[in-house]
């Protein structure tokens, strides 16, 4: 099998493990949490505000991690932002721990917020290393 060919196995099977159960809780929680609290609850603007916050923040590490995804599969990268993306990249992984930290309770989403960041840490180091080499 050619090295890309495996490469590109690896990085599918991460962004399977690592990515999308994050992207199908994240879509879950904008139908069941976002919705009703836009259109149903009324709410003082503080949590709006929040939630909207929270919803920024979770929309940027979900994005960024997918799109380090689409340049890591490309037959050669070329990372035009690569501060940008190295920062999104930290922002998921604070915004992951945080997470992780806050809903301790349930030890099986500890991982699941955490997965993201790492998967995305390694395929951005990978993709930059395939961009230099």
């Amino acid at each position: 099998m050619e090295n890309l060919t495996k490469l590109r196995v690896a990085l599918t099977i991460g962004a399977l493990v690592g990515l999308l159960p994050i992207t199908l809780l994240f879509a879950a929680g904008i139908v069941a949490l976002f919705i009703p609290l836009f259109f149903v609850i009324p709410e003082p603007p503080l949590v709006l505000l929040g939630g909207i916050g929270a919803f920024t923040i979770s929309l940027l590490g979900i994005w960024s991690a997918w799109k380090i995804y689409a340049l890591a599969m490309a037959a050669s990268p070329n990372v035009r932002n690569p501060r940008s993306l190295a920062l999104a990249v930290v922002v998921a992984m604070i915004w992951g721990m945080f997470l992780a930290y806050y809903l301790r309770g349930l030890p099986e989403l500890t991982c699941i917020f955490l997965m993201p960041g790492i998967v995305s840490t390694a395929m951005l180091a990978v993709t930059l290393k395939r961009q230099r080499a």
